[in-house]
């Protein structure tokens, strides 16, 4: 959800893509040069669907303990996952050229690897510095960076292609069924209904746990008989939404090391739609409206307010904004410090930090309440949005559109500007995405005709 993106598409390759910045291959290609258009991700280790057997079953705060933990055992440059102003580069990173980026190790940016050679995948997840995905056999693939254990392969190397996820603590019969990349840590779910993880900050609090392969995460006061159906994790906090529609997360900050429970709002009887930004976290009600907690230091709550000292630990309403009244928000998505979501008449609507334009309303104006998202000219409707670090992008029309921060191609439209209104991706020939995953400096998408994955 951070510093690249990647999408589904759908076309005669069916395959992954991914785009932006790949200073830790997290764009899974085979190389390290950021891209400003769509490449494949490399099969690398990935078996594809139906290849599987038993034999081979394969906050500034964090920013600040990853950034002295990083210079202290690689001496390289690093990413920031701290805000850099608009227009700045952020301090030791080389900016891809604005008009053509460089061709990367195996093939040039935007164009297709020969058959065979991409990852298969049906679920895909973007991290700031880390990309995993799950094929059709329920099994967990990872690449980018691993110095923290989290491509769960047994190994803390780095890798620009993809490793298989070890068994670790998942039973032998266990599918993976729902995946969530974050800086340091993935945490993932079985067909089981249980949560699994690995990477640092495994168990939060004051003892956090590291593990390169999967470990089971504490039940908390998750109920014996629920199962656990999605889950997200964030800078120190992670939320799952359970068989029962409730809600239970755990964070550092207030020391709960295992799940709580999340109470419903006034007239909200379940949740839906659940979705994990970095210090935020968003759900839909059986109300219809959206309801957010957490962070809200620029108003990526969404109830027209904000604060920077103290975190909302109960859900806040989503202000109505530009949503009009009969429009009902279907889906929700929490990035950095912006939300948006879709509304039932297929329009993209976005609240919080601006300072990049990712709330697509051309303009770099913060906003504490619902702004509509701004299409190109005969765009008429959004069927999906993904929000990033500073960037968004969605699906409309059969077309895929990004805006935002573009320091590193992480919008795909073969340049390095920035942009404050959605602009097309460049796809490959042929394919049509159908899903979308932003990071904070790279995209990833998927190709569901033959599950192969582009970033």
């Amino acid at each position: 959800m951070y510093f690249h993106h990647c999408r589904v598409g759908l076309g005669d390759n069916g395959q992954t893509y991914c785009w932006g910045y790949n200073g830790f291959g997290q764009l899974g290609n085979g190389g390290n040069t950021s891209s400003n258009t769509p490449v494949e991700v490399k099969q690398g280790e990935y078996l594809l669907h139906g290849d599987l057997n038993d034999d081979n079953r394969i906050s500034m705060e964090d920013f600040r303990i990853w950034l002295d933990i990083y210079r202290k055992y690689k001496g390289e440059m690093t990413p920031p996952d701290e805000e850099v102003p608009p227009g700045e580069t952020p301090p030791g990173v080389e900016l891809p050229p604005d008009e053509e980026v460089p061709p990367g190790e195996d093939m040039p940016p935007g164009e297709n690897m020969p058959p065979g050679e991409g990852l298969t995948s049906t679920l895909i997840s973007v991290g700031s510095r880390t990309t995993c995905n799950i094929n059709g056999d329920g099994q967990a693939y990872c690449w980018g960076f691993g110095f923290e254990g989290q491509l769960g392969n047994g190994d803390n190397a780095d890798s620009n292609i993809p490793v298989a996820v070890k068994q670790g603590a998942i039973p032998n019969n266990v599918k993976l069924t729902s995946i969530s990349t974050e800086a340091s840590r993935v945490f993932s779910i079985g067909d089981d209904g249980k949560a699994y993880c690995w990477g640092n900050y495994l168990s939060l609090g004051p003892n956090p746990v590291t593990s390169n392969v999967p470990v089971a995460t504490p039940l908390g006061e998750i109920p014996s008989g629920v199962r656990l159906t999605s889950i997200g994790v964030g800078n120190r906090h992670g939320c799952a939404l359970g068989s029962n529609n409730r809600v239970y997360c755990w964070d550092d900050d207030n020391n709960n090391i295992a799940p709580i429970l999340i109470p419903f709002p006034a007239g909200v009887t379940s949740f839906s739609n659940l979705s994990v930004g970095s210090s935020h976290t968003c759900a839909l009600g059986n109300n219809q409206k959206a309801y957010c907690w957490g962070l809200n230091s620029y108003g990526q709550l969404g109830d027209g307010s904000r604060d920077s000292r103290d975190k909302r630990t109960t859900p806040v309403e989503v202000k109505q904004g530009a949503i009009p009244n009969t429009v009902k928000l279907v889906s929700i998505s929490a990035g950095a410090r912006h939300t948006c979501a879709i509304g039932s008449d297929n329009k993209g609507y976005c609240w919080g930090n601006n300072d990049y334009g990712q709330l697509g309303n051309n303009s770099n104006t913060q906003s504490e309440i619902p702004v509509l998202v701004l299409l190109p000219t005969g765009v008429s409707s959004l069927e999906s949005i993904s929000a990033g670090g500073y960037h968004t992008c969605g699906i409309g029309n059969g077309k895929t559109y990004c805006w935002g921060r573009n320091d590193y191609g992480q919008l795909g439209d073969r340049s390095n500007q920035g942009r404050l209104q959605a602009v097309p991706v460049s796809l490959p020939s042929g394919v049509v995405f159908t899903t979308v995953s932003s990071g904070n400096l790279h995209t990833c998408a998927y190709v569901s005709s033959t599950g192969k994955t582009y970033c």
